[in-house]
């Protein structure tokens, strides 16, 4: 006998008004679950959800694609279908405080999500080699920052957002990234943008530092 719990997920899907509400409502209804439960929950709903969902919030179930092969062979077909709607979507919605950031109207995102996919394709391209088998658009994991949108694949990231800087310092503790267009030309001035495309190494942010270290560290600057 199914939960209450159960019963109301896809009423509660429905009355989201937006992606954070979404990505909540996944995540409370599959917590404290190990893959194999998460799976089983999720079996009845994820072709509902691929349909139902706008494309960029797809990225909610990202991270979910692995657990069944039907879930990553659904997602990834849907995604393939719609490379720029997804980036576009993305984009057009990353907010601060509430508040959207980016300018919608004009070509602008158009171009810059073109871009995105290009790169992405030839991203996929790559770690598939190196990896030796094949990434896809349900390989890839979101993740996000203040004012980026970061999209991970294999050992490499695609970082779309603002910087104050263009030129990075030639440092040996700043991480250089392995490309960084310059697209300040396809901008129009005065308008609010993403300015900065960034292909860069994956990295571990996580690091044991003693003071002492870390002391040494800012002698450098």
């Amino acid at each position: 006998m199914k939960s209450n719990k159960e019963d109301n997920f896809l009423a509660n899907i429905k009355n989201c008004k937006d992606t954070y509400e979404l990505e909540s409502e996944i995540y409370m209804y599959l917590d404290g679950k190990n893959s194999i439960q998460r799976r089983e929950l999720l079996k009845p709903y994820f072709s509902f959800l691929i349909d139902y969902l706008k494309v960029s919030d797809l990225r909610i179930l990202l991270e979910y694609s692995d657990l069944d092969k039907s879930f990553y062979d659904e997602l990834n077909d849907k995604l393939l279908k719609n490379k720029k709607e997804f980036f576009k979507g993305i984009l057009s919605e990353k907010d601060i405080c509430g508040i959207k950031i980016y300018n919608t109207k004009g070509k602008g995102l158009d171009t810059i999500s073109d871009i995105a996919v290009l790169l992405m394709d030839e991203l996929l391209e790559e770690e598939s080699q190196r990896q030796n088998k094949n990434l896809s658009y349900a390989d890839i994991r979101y993740d996000y920052g203040t004012y980026s949108s970061v999209f991970i694949i294999g050992d490499k990231v695609l970082s779309i957002g603002d910087r104050e800087e263009y030129v990075i310092p030639n440092h040996r503790r700043i991480l250089q990234p392995l490309i960084r267009p310059d697209i300040s030309s396809l901008i129009p001035e005065g308008v609010r943008l993403p300015r900065t495309i960034d292909v860069s190494e994956r990295v571990d942010m996580q690091s044991d530092i003693t003071e002492e270290e870390l002391y040494t560290v800012y002698k450098e600057y």
